[in-house]
């Protein structure tokens, strides 16, 4: 298994590589490589597995009452998703699929209540034991983060929805710099508008000095580098 991008993984935070194989070989973890625009969860579909993602990522669309498709979620390396759905045995309200060439580890929900009968080693335990915390943990950020995307879609302006997004949904780099993790459409369809209304409002922004950009890298004017400084 790819141990670096599983310690990337909110899932197996604090967990020594030494007991990570064991983890998932109780837990019936399987890897595989998808091509890019792979459906991984059908919106409908019910699932009893959870993935994490190794390499490339994954986007959420959810379709809307017009049945036009809205980006819902975007997952990098280490993200973790079907989660919430094998938990509560419930459908899929998205659609799943690679946003790039992808290396998903699969992990059987079903199988959790055996890690605590798999083995009576005291340190495994305590991995095991962590395990199940971080996967409560990684549940309960994910309602932070769909509070944080509701409140985008209610805020009145597109400048609004864009400097919430840069201010609470991104964590700025150590030049205060701030990267968006996807494309100028995929972006624009998470915050639910027009690209070309985004492109509109970013370059507005730029001429109000309000932002500062370098390709898919935002500095806001509070921590934007001074004229002459390499972003």
């Amino acid at each position: 298994m790819a141990h670096e991008a599983l310690q990337n993984c909110p899932l197996f935070s604090q967990i020594s590589p030494a007991y990570i194989d064991r983890i998932l070989t109780v837990l019936h973890a399987t890897e595989q490589t998808y091509p890019t625009d792979t459906v991984l969860v059908h919106a409908g579909s019910s699932s009893s597995r959870l993935g994490i993602v190794l390499s490339g990522d994954i986007e959420a669309w959810r379709t809307g009452m017009t049945g036009s498709e809205f980006l819902s979620a975007h997952m990098t390396c280490g993200g973790v998703f079907g989660d919430l759905m094998a938990a509560c045995g419930t459908e899929s309200p998205v659609t799943v699929r690679t946003g790039s060439i992808s290396r998903i580890l699969w992990i059987s929900y079903p199988s959790l209540p055996a890690l605590f009968s798999h083995s009576t080693e005291p340190a495994l335990q305590e991995a095991c034991t962590m395990f199940l915390r971080n996967l409560i943990f990684a549940m309960a950020t994910k309602y932070f983060a769909l509070d944080r995307r509701l409140e985008i879609l209610t805020l009145p302006s597109l400048r609004d929805k864009i400097l919430y997004y840069l201010s609470h949904c991104l964590t700025p780099a150590s030049n205060g710099g701030r990267t968006i993790p996807f494309s100028q459409s995929v972006w624009a369809d998470y915050m639910h508008c027009d690209r070309s209304a985004l492109s509109r409002e970013l370059s507005r922004m730029r001429a109000d000095g309000v932002i500062r950009t370098e390709k898919r890298t935002i500095w806001l004017c509070t921590d934007a580098p001074n004229e002459g400084e390499t972003p």
